[in-house]
């Protein structure tokens, strides 16, 4: 269960868990076929730290037995790497 500061707001808690529930469902859907060695979170939703609480323990059942599980890691620049990748675009080598 999610325990960030959720001041009594029982609907949002269940909301986040069953975001939760179904982003593990669907990257256990993805691991499966790609099989890789990390996956990395990005976007507005990566500063989300409780997304990160037992994702690991969320995604295994829903692996086939022939993928293994990834290491997952919360992006370097959070939110910010679509723009900062944009903004070096004019470099050019």
């Amino acid at each position: 269960m999610f325990s960030g500061d959720s001041s009594g707001d029982t609907p949002a808690l269940a909301q986040v868990e069953r975001y939760r529930d179904l982003l593990a469902v669907c990257l256990g859907n993805i691991l499966t076929l790609l099989d890789p060695q990390m996956v990395v979170l990005g976007g507005v939703l990566s500063n989300f730290d409780a997304l990160y609480d037992d994702l690991a323990e969320r995604v295994e059942p829903h692996l086939l037995p022939v993928a293994r599980l990834p290491r997952f890691a919360k992006a370097r620049h959070g939110d910010a790497g679509g723009m900062r990748g944009a903004a070096f675009l004019h470099i050019r080598d």
